[in-house]
């Protein structure tokens, strides 16, 4: 029954230290970077992923209209998708990098302050 209790005293001091990190500045400062990049990605994303049926709907003869020999505009928006989900995926990994070291030096200061991980 102790090791029981000893659990349980453990786990609430893990429920504390989280709600110190989730509450803590340097944490919500993350959250914040993290959500001004990752929003206006998806959002531009969405706007550009249902600009090609959109297109194709309503303007059907511009769409269909050779950009360069046979390769229409409607292709060349389909095309640039992929360049677009590629780029929109390297520019993440490469801010990923910065987001995972704040983080971690967010978890360094939560174990200078007695909080366990």
């Amino acid at each position: 029954m102790c090791d029981q209790s000893g659990r349980r005293e453990g786990k609430a001091m893990q429920s504390r230290s989280g709600e110190q990190l989730i509450y803590s500045e340097s944490f919500q400062k993350l959250i914040r970077e993290k959500k001004r990049f990752i929003l206006p990605a998806t959002i531009s994303f969405l706007i550009f992923y249902f600009a090609l049926p959109l297109s194709i709907t309503w303007f059907p003869q511009f769409m269909n209209r050779p950009f360069y020999h046979f390769l229409t505009y409607a292709w060349v928006f389909a095309i640039m998708q992929f360049v677009m989900v590629w780029t929109i995926g390297f520019l993440y990994y490469m801010k990923a990098k910065s987001f995972d070291h704040k983080a971690e030096e967010i978890r360094k200061e939560m174990e200078q302050q007695g909080y366990s991980s």
